[in-house]
């Protein structure tokens, strides 16, 4: 099966498998840094959740750009060999435990803007092909707040007689 293949099969796969995690509530958006003191026209921030495929021997995320702040990623080995998934850049290294064929995990982070290098460091997977990019953008400023609207005075009843 060629690597779009296997990328289009995961689409399908992934969605079915995240859905499953939703209606599980094993993963879910969640607001983050939101306080009781909150304005009502406040944004509430949502995690991002991005589904990556290893295989033999390929990374396939599900995008290769997003914007900045929290995100999870849902991380299957759909491959007959062990794989692991390595995130670096700007600093950081994160990885998750090597997964055997049909495991997976979730890694979470908060993710700064910048580029990032996917791997998978077992063995010989490197030089095989099991690398893959992501870049992240700032994260798109909230809306500006409605106006208040003046309170007016609004006659009721009927008007006074005139004179």
């Amino acid at each position: 099966m060629s690597r779009l293949n296997h990328i289009a099969q995961f689409g399908a796969a992934s969605l079915f498998a995240v859905s499953g995690l939703f209606a599980a509530g094993l993963v879910h958006a969640e607001r983050i840094g939101a306080s009781a003191s909150a304005q009502p026209s406040s944004r509430p921030v949502l995690q991002t959740v991005v589904p990556v495929s290893l295989g033999d021997y390929y990374i396939a995320p599900g995008v290769t750009r997003l914007e900045s702040g929290p995100v999870s990623f849902l991380v299957f080995n759909q491959g007959d060999k062990t794989h692991n998934f390595i995130i670096e850049g700007n600093g950081l290294v994160k990885a998750t435990p090597d997964l055997d064929s049909g495991g997976g995990s979730v890694l979470t982070l908060d993710l700064a803007p910048g580029t990032y290098n996917l791997v998978c460091d077992i063995s010989d997977h490197i030089d095989r092909g099991m690398v893959g990019q992501i870049t992240v953008i700032p994260a798109a400023a909230p809306p500006a707040a409605e106006p208040a609207v003046a309170a007016t005075s609004v006659p009721v009843g009927d008007p006074a007689p005139a004179e």
